[in-house]
């Protein structure tokens, strides 16, 4: 669909999703990207930084919940007031991204799962991929409803949860193989690139969080 579309910003959302009724979550991705020619990249679910002062995982957790279970609030806003924050790795839901980027660093890596199974870190795997060439990534919260369908969840099947546990073991491997030299799972993963998220807050003012703010 990446290659079929015309417009230069492009969005991918998952299926059991529901957007909110008000576009500021557009209105804002494209302020973003037009004041930051290098932002390929931003998600609108959870991001992860590792390594840094700013090691964390931010945005919503797996019940949808901004700053829920095991997340943390982003900690700054960009010039509009709205959440932001430069990160690593990003979760997909939704995806903007730029078209002319995503060709050229040649779309979704297909090798993360067989016809009809989880492509369990795909996600992840773009987002490294988009640093390593050279672009940025950052997550925003457009204030999505997440898994709004109502469907059997994988941990809720013995059989399905063993298989997409395989399925993520056997991913963390390929990214890892994939990005060898570059990306680095534990410790400071992308520590000179968090450094960079650190260069980039201060070059476009991202205003930090008062506390008890949202």
């Amino acid at each position: 669909m990446g290659k079929m579309a015309r417009g230069e910003i492009i969005v991918v959302m998952q299926d059991d999703d529901i957007p909110p009724t008000t576009d500021a979550w557009i209105r804002q991705s494209l302020s973003l990207m037009s004041k930051n020619s290098a932002l390929a990249l931003l998600g609108g679910y959870s991001g992860l930084i590792q390594g840094t002062d700013q090691c964390g995982k931010f945005g919503l957790d797996k019940d949808g919940k901004y700053g829920g279970f095991e997340r943390l609030r982003m900690p700054y806003r960009d010039s509009t007031g709205l959440p932001f924050i430069f990160v690593a790795l990003l979760n997909i839901g939704p995806f903007v991204m730029r078209r002319s980027i995503f060709l050229e660093l040649g779309l979704f890596n297909s090798n993360f799962s067989c016809r009809g199974q989880e492509g369990i870190g795909f996600d992840y795997e773009w987002g490294v991929r988009v640093w390593k060439y050279g672009y940025q990534s950052g997550l925003i919260y457009p204030g999505f409803k997440y898994h709004a369908v109502k469907a059997v969840k994988t941990k809720e099947s013995q059989k399905r949860y063993k298989a997409r546990h395989q399925q993520e073991g056997r991913n963390t491997i390929l990214l890892k193989m994939l990005h060898l030299g570059f990306y680095k799972r534990q410790g400071n993963p992308l520590r000179g690139r968090a450094e960079e998220c650190r260069k980039h807050i201060k070059q476009f003012e991202l205003v930090p969080v008062s506390e008890g703010t949202t």
